[in-house]
């Protein structure tokens, strides 16, 4: 994960160091070792704005996605960007 704030990171393109299952869960668990509100700072990289959830309705909705991205990368044979499956979630 780069160095710098929580902004710095979400600016940079974190999605493409999180194309592998391994990727995705290192991120996932570096952010949470970075802010006490992570998954509301996923949402809003992932999303792309700045959605009001309160932390326990992002980390259920981030499980939601990553769970998504999982089955969906299973039936289509290859890994599904988490973007993607955000968006074919939603």
């Amino acid at each position: 994960m780069p160095a710098g704030t929580v902004d710095d990171i979400l600016e940079s393109d974190l999605f493409r160091s999180t194309r592998t299952d391994r990727g995705l869960a290192r991120f996932e668990r570096d952010m949470c070792r970075q802010t006490e509100r992570p998954y509301r700072h996923l949402l809003r990289a992932l999303l792309g704005v700045g959605v009001a959830f309160d932390e326990q309705a992002a980390a259920a909705l981030w499980a939601k996605i990553v769970a998504h991205r999982k089955s969906h990368g299973a039936r289509v044979g290859r890994p599904v960007p988490i973007r993607a499956a955000a968006i074919d979630w939603l």
